[in-house]
């Protein structure tokens, strides 16, 4: 009897952590192709996994990330259980801790607001982020940011993140331009200054002189914006 019953327990333990094995490998497949990152570069710690070995259809249950799938951390996905006509029949939370390997873009020195980034400023460093937004660049995002510049200052040795760089303006805020006002039965030529940082062929607001008044137009050349006049 004893023997029977170790048998039993034997084969239970197998197939539950064959069970968890699978569950583990459809989360890393799944974080895998959010993040854009190998699975090995992965790391799980699942809270609870009380899951149902239960099959509405031949293909088992599908893994859904929340909202939040863009952060690392704690956080918590649904297990799916559809039928063959593909109607959900039941959904189940996991709770699980995730963490990753990233190569990601660090600053090699001291950038003052308004400097360039280039290649002479960043250094690469494969770092475990634990916890936090998806919001720092890459190795892969190194082309995108060259010749971008800082919006505040960044620390040597801080991971660059999307929120302290911006496109390097066409003309900066506060330049003196030309102002066009365009309507359908005259034109006027007047000057104005930029009250924000001006990027070509894109809407920015303008001063205008003498008054000040604030009016929004395009930026069409590095000292010309053009009002269309309702």
């Amino acid at each position: 009897m004893r023997v029977k019953l170790s048998i039993l327990f034997i084969l239970t333990s197998f197939v539950l952590a064959s069970e968890y094995n699978e569950l583990c490998d459809k989360l890393l497949e799944k974080f895998s192709h959010v993040y854009g990152i190998s699975k090995g570069d992965i790391e799980l710690q699942i809270y609870n996994s009380n899951y149902k070995n239960k099959f509405y259809n031949d293909k088992g249950y599908e893994v859904r990330l929340n909202g939040m799938y863009n952060r690392l951390g704690l956080t918590t996905v649904w297990l799916l259980y559809k039928d063959s006509k593909g109607i959900i029949k039941e959904k189940i939370p996991i709770t699980l801790r995730v963490s990753a390997f990233f190569d990601v873009l660090i600053a090699k020195e001291n950038i003052s607001p308004g400097e360039t980034i280039d290649n002479e400023k960043i250094e690469i460093r494969r770092l475990k982020i634990e916890r936090g937004n998806l919001d720092f660049f890459r190795l892969k995002d190194l082309p995108e940011i060259s010749g971008m510049v800082a919006k505040r200052f960044i620390r040597k040795g801080e991971i660059i993140r999307d929120h302290m760089i911006k496109e390097k303006p066409f003309v900066s805020r506060g330049s003196r331009v030309k102002v066009k006002l365009e309507s359908k039965n005259f034109d006027v030529m007047t000057e104005g200054v930029l009250k924000e940082d001006g990027y070509l062929n894109r809407r920015v607001r303008v001063a205008c002189e003498p008054a000040g008044k604030i009016l929004t137009g395009v930026l069409k050349e590095k000292e010309l914006v053009v009002v269309e006049l309702q």
